[in-house]
């Protein structure tokens, strides 16, 4: 059962954005990494990240890092996406969707950052897909 989080940002968000399959206090654990858990702080902004994602597929383009903090009211520094992200792609996963995450990229690449699992070019042309 998933709960519906409530932006402390009180913006409009779609529901698929706002209709989290993630748990308050929740803790999940990271191949090879520290667990990640989904704070009050990150419950919040979580569906502004989304939605922001969301919003990336449709137009067919990738975030930089810099621009999923901001889109998210600063969910974490620019540099500490990595725990957010692997909630994102969490998310995606318990939806059946493709990863998100995939369309969040480093400024001077445009590609994702060495912490990404998984084919990027291919999870992001089905995020494409799926949403465009």
């Amino acid at each position: 059962m998933s709960l519906t989080a409530t932006p402390a940002t009180a913006r409009h968000l779609p529901a698929d954005a706002l209709d989290l399959r993630l748990r308050l206090g929740e803790w999940l654990d990271r191949p090879g990494k520290k667990r990640a858990r989904v704070t009050p702080h990150r419950w919040d902004r979580l569906p502004l990240l989304r939605a922001a994602l969301i919003d990336a597929a449709r137009q067919r383009r990738r975030l930089t890092y810099e621009e999923a903090s901001a889109a998210s009211d600063g969910i974490a520094r620019p540099q500490g996406m990595g725990e957010v992200l692997f909630l994102i792609g969490e998310d995606c996963r318990r939806r059946g969707e493709p990863d998100l995450a995939a369309l969040v990229v480093e400024k001077g690449t445009r590609e994702v950052g060495a912490g990404f699992s998984g084919d990027a070019v291919r999870i992001r042309e089905a995020c494409y897909a799926r949403w465009s």
